[in-house]
């Protein structure tokens, strides 16, 4: 199976040191370093005026200055953290690999270890067998009781990708292998849904978009889901690509944006599952994409490429700029500057009117 290629690079950097490795990552805080900036970062997101970063080691960094200076977190695991969402100034969740998932009441400051893969399984598994016994005509409850069990036997290995929250009690965390939970209270209490995702086998959920009702998520071999209210179920959409998609923007002028693997990148609409490939520049595979304040649509390519689009008919154009390594996320910091994130750290980037950029 092919994994998503920039929230997975930690697998890359962690296999050249896994036999040393062991699940106390979960049982030590994450250290102080001066270089956290300097390493690899998975995820740099903007939360009512403060830019937050997710990287390698239980690193998460916080600036309220627009990406000018950053200051680190106590954070109580080192797992490698890959995305982070806030619901106001001071109620956070973040999620990333041995299944964690972590909470913090003071903005960022400091944070708790509310779940990790350990509970993922052992709960996962308690869960799908009373499932299991209460519907006995639903063989897929066995299935998942299967992958309970199996999880178990692996310990605490798989990551989350993506964190979204709807309000402060209700939130989902999704990720490898098709998992995905759903909380009502804060995070008190996380219970699998997978049972509600009409996938055909148990692939990577790489990202999700909030639409008017449900999400739109997309993953591994191409996989689309939506919710339907009819079946209370998240069911397959018509793929505009069989490869990874590792992004999606669920409103850009009424439409969707998704892109991936091979840099592809395709808009449309999901719901009528009519899709048209943008055009582009050749880059890497598109790993994040965002919405800049001015309308524009702006994705970030593995390779270090950012590319705009005024209008997504007409395509998109690159700026004048590179990442000096591997790319893993973007936000647009203030007006007129982007921070960037990868295994080269964080850089701020200053555009200019004509597209133009400089870094500092």
């Amino acid at each position: 199976m092919r994994i998503r290629y920039w929230r997975w690079l930690a697998l890359a950097f962690l296999g050249l040191t896994w036999a040393a490795q062991s699940y106390d990552v979960l049982e030590l805080p994450a250290v102080p370093s001066a270089k956290a900036t300097q390493g690899m970062v998975y995820s740099v997101r903007q939360y009512y005026g403060t830019l937050y970063a997710t990287g390698q080691r239980g690193h998460i960094l916080l600036s309220s200055d627009a990406g000018l200076n950053w200051q680190q977190s106590d954070v109580p695991v080192r797992s490698d953290l890959l995305d982070i969402t806030f619901v106001s100034p001071e109620l956070g969740w973040a999620v990333g690999h041995d299944g964690v998932i972590l909470h913090s009441t003071d903005g960022g400051n400091t944070w708790t270890l509310q779940f990790d893969g350990f509970r993922l399984s052992t709960e996962g598994l308690a869960w799908y067998k009373d499932k299991a016994a209460q519907n006995p005509d639903e063989p897929f409850f066995e299935t998942l009781v299967g992958e309970m069990e199996f999880g178990l036997e692996q310990g605490a290995d798989k990551p989350f990708f993506r964190v979204v929250f709807l309000d402060d009690k209700h939130g989902y965390a999704l990720g490898a292998y098709g998992i995905m939970l759903r909380t009502l209270d804060a995070g008190v209490t996380w219970r699998p849904i997978m049972e509600q995702l009409m996938y055909d086998q148990f692939v990577h959920l790489y990202d999700v978009a909030q639409l008017a009702e449900g999400f739109i998520i997309v993953g591994e071999m191409g996989e689309m889901l939506g919710w339907s209210a009819e079946t209370s179920r998240y069911e397959r959409l018509d793929s505009p690509y069989n490869g990874s998609l590792y992004t999606v923007l669920s409103d850009v002028g009424g439409q969707q944006l998704v892109a991936g693997l091979r840099g592809k990148v395709f808009y449309g609409s999901a719901q009528e599952g009519s899709w048209t490939e943008a055009v582009k520049p050749q880059s890497g595979s598109i790993v994040d994409s965002i919405v800049l304040a001015d309308g524009r649509v702006l994705i970030a390519a593995s390779d270090g490429k950012l590319m705009v689009s005024s209008d997504l008919t007409a395509g998109f154009t690159a700026l004048d700029y590179q990442y000096p390594a591997l790319l893993s996320s973007v936000v647009e910091a203030s007006a007129g500057a982007l921070v960037v994130a990868g295994s080269a750290g964080l850089r701020r980037v200053e555009l200019t009117a004509a597209n133009a950029s400089r870094e500092n």
